[in-house]
């Protein structure tokens, strides 16, 4: 419920969000933080309770739709570039196909074009990450307003995280574990059940074939 101050109006959830750590078993290995930034405003706003659930409602309705906008752009993304580089570095690398006639250096170009496009709809696709990132915390954030204990985007399953027997492997490389999203601070497992490092293996691979079909190119490597 939302405090109400001595003239009736509605104010921010008075109830701090519990933190993680102090969560009961049956919790553990699920995502209940919320961000400490309020739906509603401090200011009142109506002396009605209604509209302040209405508010949260519908900022829960538009987040989730962006939410699924944004994964529906990036299943896309991640479906149509390997798929369109792979007949574009086989054109570069192969003796027949569009290329067959093409000299060195229409290939080489070729090669840095398909690299530079890629590395620009990974940039692109970096950005829309911290949008999709930010519209879970927004809509769990909605959801802990509302008084929804485990809904939709709170309380969701944590990424599972390597185990050696039952005991968790902890990165070595901790500055580039944290580069890749895979932890967010050196005491925590190594996750690779999540989006992100999949999502790191496709564009990776698919620029190292650019830089592949490239140097291949410019060494008269092409059959």
């Amino acid at each position: 419920m939302a405090a109400v101050d001595e003239k009736g109006c509605n104010m921010v959830r008075a109830t701090t969000p519990p933190l993680e750590d102090s969560l009961p078993v049956e919790r553990h290995g699920r995502m209940y933080g919320v961000s400490i930034l309020p739906i509603i405003s401090p200011v009142p706003i109506s002396a009605d309770s209604s509209v302040s659930r209405e508010v949260l409602r519908m900022t829960l309705t538009e987040a989730s739709a962006s939410w699924r906008m944004l994964t529906e752009v990036r299943f896309k993304l991640l479906a149509l570039l390997p798929t369109i580089s792979a007949l574009a570095l086989f054109a570069i690398v192969s003796p027949a196909g569009a290329l067959a006639d093409a000299n060195t250096p229409v290939r080489v170009a070729a090669a840095g074009f398909g690299f530079f496009i890629t590395l620009g709809i990974w940039i692109y696709d970096r950005r829309n990450d911290e949008l999709y990132n930010e519209l879970i915390s927004r809509a769990r954030r909605a959801e802990f307003e509302l008084g929804i204990d485990t809904g939709v985007f709170r309380g969701r399953p944590k990424p599972r995280a390597i185990r050696k027997g039952n005991i968790q492997v902890h990165v070595r490389l901790v500055p580039l574990a944290k580069r890749l999203k895979l932890i967010k601070s050196p005491k925590d497992p190594i996750s690779v059940i999540n989006h992100g490092i999949a999502v790191q293996i496709i564009y990776g691979s698919v620029l190292a074939a650019w830089v592949l079909a490239g140097v291949s190119a410019a060494f008269g490597w092409v059959p």
